[in-house]
């Protein structure tokens, strides 16, 4: 069966329209780490201290793994979803839930980190650098996060070690 050439033309100009209008939300925020720490009341197990990116800590006595990495997910309360869609559609209000994502999916990540840090037998783990999509942002008071309609991604890359003390 063939199909005129002005009917499949057409048929392929909608295909094309559906197919942009399908991508995900993809937000990139770059979040003060302290205000992670603070808004989900940090839980963070004192015996496992964190050093970010250049952070000066302690003489390292062993390096029990370089690069180990966390990657957690997290969605914020105010989702609200229907079917496929949010119901929320101002910007505003979508960002400080993007936020709020954001803090809990990097409070999960150092948490992920402190315990592998735990089960190796380390003391620290340092250099710690967010590393979303295999990129490397290293900074001491900010991490970088992702977040779209299914809620908010953090990948974090860090050295476990064994700190002098």
């Amino acid at each position: 069966m063939k199909m005129p050439v002005k009917a499949a033309a057409f048929a392929a100009l909608l295909m094309s329209l559906c197919v942009g209008s399908a991508q995900a939300r993809n937000d990139a925020y770059f979040l003060p780490i302290q205000d992670a720490l603070k808004a989900n009341k940090a839980q963070l197990g004192a015996a496992i201290r964190l050093y970010y990116a250049d952070q000066q800590h302690p003489v390292v006595e062993a390096t029990l793994k370089q690069g180990q990495v966390a990657n957690m997910k997290a969605r914020a309360p105010g989702y609200k979803y229907y079917g496929e869609s949010i119901a929320k559609t101002d910007k505003e209000s979508i960002e400080k839930d993007d936020k709020e994502g954001c803090n809990q999916a990097m409070q999960t990540a150092l948490n992920h980190l402190q315990d592998q840090a735990y089960r190796m037998g380390g003391n620290a783990v340092i250099n710690i650098e967010s590393y979303y999509g295999k990129k490397a942002f290293r900074s001491v008071d900010k991490f970088e996060c992702h977040s779209g309609s299914s809620g908010s991604g953090v990948v974090l890359r860090g050295d476990i070690v064994k700190l002098k003390q």
